[in-house]
């Protein structure tokens, strides 16, 4: 009964522990984990001490900001419309597809755009062979 909580404690608790032993020693792949070169903060300091450290911090923190904000903005506008629309059946479309790379990877996701998209058979071909257009 407890094989779960003990997988699932062995997965996301233990196994990060070796990313941090591997901060501290001079790792290359390959190589042994325990075999490698103890060199302590010498890769922090290398860090910390590179000319574009604070200009790519500053970036981070930035883009992180803009995606937390906008998306979130985004997502309650988008809810507020959608719940706004008289069509179920497209509010229905729309919200799988905004839910669907949650769930499959990206390079799927955006295959599966292409394909609808494309003017070779996708949406928009269909739609001017319906037209009578070519």
């Amino acid at each position: 009964m407890s094989v779960p909580i003990m997988l699932h404690l062995a997965l996301f608790q233990f196994v990060p522990l070796w990313g941090w032993l591997m901060a501290f020693k001079d790792y290359h792949i390959g190589q042994s984990l325990w075999g490698a070169e103890w060199v302590g903060f010498k890769h922090f300091k290398a860090l910390l001490g590179h000319s574009g450290f604070l200009q790519d911090l500053r970036n981070n923190i930035v883009m992180n900001s803009m995606q937390l904000v906008l998306g979130t903005v985004c997502a309650i506008g988008l809810a507020i419309v959608l719940s706004e629309l008289r069509s179920k059946g497209f509010v229905r479309v729309v919200q799988t597809m905004t839910y669907l790379p949650h769930f499959v990877s990206m390079v799927v996701v955006a295959n599966i755009f292409v394909m609808l998209l494309s003017p070779d058979g996708g949406i928009g071909q269909s739609a001017d062979d319906q037209a009578g257009l070519d």
